[in-house]
């Protein structure tokens, strides 16, 4: 058995994304929406990160070493579109007519 002296644990760099997703100072706190969205999607691939509340704001963290990783992963996701999807073929409808999508007939909707 080792002695506790051998004993040694690597303690992660942590730093926080700004909400420009550019390296340096950030002069506006991350939205509450942003933060919840960003820690899914860098979760999704891979990257750890954690949550934190600072005297300048919400803040998302991750590891010094995937900070540019992880800034890329959070462009791109800002960046994706859904384009090629067919028309839903829906109108806007009024107040008093409202559709109905599985175009079964019942008062008060147009199908």
């Amino acid at each position: 058995m080792k002695p506790a002296d051998d004993i040694h644990i690597e303690q992660l760099e942590w730093v926080a994304i700004p909400p420009e997703l550019k390296p340096g100072l950030s002069l506006q706190p991350l939205a509450r929406k942003n933060q919840k969205n960003w820690a899914l999607v860098l979760h999704a691939r891979g990257i750890p990160c954690q949550a934190a509340q600072t005297d300048r704001g919400r803040q998302l963290l991750v590891p010094a070493d995937q900070f540019k990783t992880a800034c890329e992963e959070l462009k791109n996701m800002n960046m994706k579109t859904v384009t090629g999807l067919p028309p839903t073929g829906r109108k806007k409808a009024s107040q008093k007519h409202r559709i109905n999508p599985l175009g079964l007939y019942s008062p008060g909707t147009v199908s």
